[in-house]
């Protein structure tokens, strides 16, 4: 499959576009779910943290905790902690090329269909664990770089996962059944000198962030986000490992850094100055949201139909309305940049740094 590249939109018209959407949608409409703060988890209390992740078929709750070199697991069906898995395994907190977090880990965590996890680290590597508190790494997969493996994403149809090495600017596929690196797709800027995979293909000069696999199109869907030019969203073919499009997001500043796929076929991106709801199919901007800015994870709850956007300037949780991508509320938040939340009871999970984690709840559909 392949999609013509999409040209970007005026500067005055998506400017326009995000004044009148702002305009319509500054009070909450009758099917918004309100969100209220519940309770906080501690212990664990961890300084430094990154990803969260939920698997909504079995209500655990993963949180990477650089602070102790760890996965925490967390029972979110009833809001408590159960133990470090792979605990003093992973980098923690570190530098690497002259970029002071380009070092660390756990960074990206998932789970596969057969409840193993996954999380990326500070050496470029890929580990595996059982998801059972005390265990040590089944494996560590090397993805052939020397900083971070980081964000990264699922296709349970192919049993790929596909991870960014953002500091230097390079995609891998990972085989999950063989646990063996499929393949790469290198940006024309990587810093590892290969040959671009896509003819004269780069970053937009902000990294690498989170990635997105669509059961719809079967797709890999990847946050390039803006540095010296205008950020995009690359499209993968899983099987061919081939870039088949790219969406720029003009008006995106600094983003798209987060980003999660809706239950309507849109996603939405975290940008420096709010957020931005991207049609998947098209690549077409819908919608600009505004007083959401600055925030890294967001995650689509299908519980309730929010997404959850944690912003660490603040600090803040911002909740967007997934039926036509409106601003729900701000409330205040714990300073972290990592959210998740648990569809069986809509319990949304907000870790801080030093603070444990805030969980906050929504009144469902």
């Amino acid at each position: 499959m392949s999609w013509p590249l999409r040209r970007a939109l005026p500067g005055s018209l998506v400017l326009g576009l995000a004044l009148l959407f702002a305009a319509a949608t500054a009070l909450a409409a009758p099917k918004d779910h309100l969100v209220r703060f519940s309770t906080t988890i501690t212990p664990p209390a961890p300084a430094s943290v990154d990803i969260s992740w939920v698997e909504n078929a079995t209500g655990r709750y993963f949180l990477a905790d650089r602070s102790n070199k760890a996965i925490d697991l967390f029972d979110a069906r009833t809001d408590t902690f159960i133990g470090y898995i792979g605990k003093g395994t992973f980098s923690g907190n570190g530098a690497c090329n002259g970029d002071p977090f380009a070092g660390a880990g756990p960074d990206g965590v998932v789970t596969d269909s057969s409840g193993l996890v996954w999380a990326g680290d500070g050496n470029s590597t890929i580990k595996v664990l059982n998801p059972t508190p005390g265990t040590t790494f089944l494996t560590s997969i090397d993805t052939g770089g020397h900083c971070r493996a980081d964000e990264l994403s699922y296709d349970p149809r192919d049993q790929l996962i596909l991870i960014a090495n953002d500091a230097e600017g390079f995609l891998t596929f990972i085989n999950v059944t063989t646990r063996t690196v499929a393949g790469h797709f290198y940006y024309a800027d990587n810093t590892l000198m290969q040959p671009a995979s896509a003819a004269g293909h780069a970053t937009a000069g902000g990294g690498l962030e989170q990635s997105v696999w669509d059961p719809q199109t079967g797709l890999f869907y990847q946050a390039v986000p803006a540095g010296g030019t205008t950020g995009f969203i690359d499209v993968f073919d899983p099987v061919s490992e081939s870039l088949v499009a790219s969406f720029p997001v003009p008006g995106c500043d600094a983003g798209p850094t987060g980003l999660a796929l809706g239950h309507n076929e849109r996603f939405l991106g975290a940008c420096g100055n709010g957020a931005v709801a991207v049609e998947l199919r098209t690549g077409r901007i819908h919608a600009f949201v505004a007083g959401v800015g600055g925030a890294d994870e967001i995650w689509f709850n299908p519980g309730d139909d929010n997404f959850y956007l944690a912003i660490f300037r603040g600090p803040k949780l911002g909740v967007v309305n997934a039926d036509n991508d409106h601003l729900v509320q701000i409330l205040s938040g714990r300073g972290s940049h990592s959210v998740a939340a648990y569809a069986g009871n809509n319990h949304i999970f907000d870790p801080g740094a030093g603070t444990g984690i805030a969980v906050f709840v929504s009144g469902g559909r």
